[in-house]
């Protein structure tokens, strides 16, 4: 007979994480250990020999490593004032970075002069005439900077959190 003093969480625990879930099957994973059954999505070749089952299914586990998910299929999103725009990928494609449009003008003003907006801007200049005697005068340079409009760094990427994927080995 089995009372209070006889429960083991440890075989509720075992039994709980040996049923349900498939070999194959990718979460994401928040320590830097990995729990024992599992592989590190790394790319790594898979042991025949430890993982017969998910051998079977693939030679390699997925190199997830400093890459994003995002659901299969497509699905058309309305952007406001964008317009729609169709989303999408297909199972397993890798899509390299990309960015929307930057765009900007030159927008002509009383007096000659242009005016900017979006991604250009004026700024002031010196130049010398070519003549060593003449006076030095000021006129615009117009540039472009897309920080002006979007967040920039070295990479294109969305706001994110690091996280490692794994995959149920056994």
């Amino acid at each position: 007979m089995n009372d209070a003093t006889s429960f083991s969480p440890e075989k509720v625990q075992v039994q709980a994480q040996s049923i349900g879930v498939p070999v194959g099957t990718v979460i994401v994973w928040t320590k830097e250990q990995i729990p024992d059954g599992w592989l590190e999505c790394n790319g790594q070749k898979v042991n025949k020999t430890l993982y017969p089952d998910l051998a079977a299914l693939m030679s390699n586990v997925p190199n997830y490593k400093g890459m994003f998910l995002r659901g299969a299929g497509s699905q058309t999103v309305t952007h406001g004032s964008y317009g729609n725009v169709n989303h999408g990928t297909t199972l397993g494609q890798v899509q390299g970075d990309s960015i929307r449009n930057i765009t900007g003008d030159f927008i002509p003003v009383d007096g000659g002069e242009q005016g900017t907006s979006g991604a250009f801007h004026t700024e002031p200049h010196q130049r010398h005439h070519i003549y060593a005697s003449a006076p030095m005068w000021n006129s615009q340079i117009y540039k472009f900077n897309a920080s002006r409009v979007v967040p920039t760094a070295n990479e294109n990427r969305p706001v994110n959190v690091g996280v490692k994927y794994i995959i149920k080995a056994e």
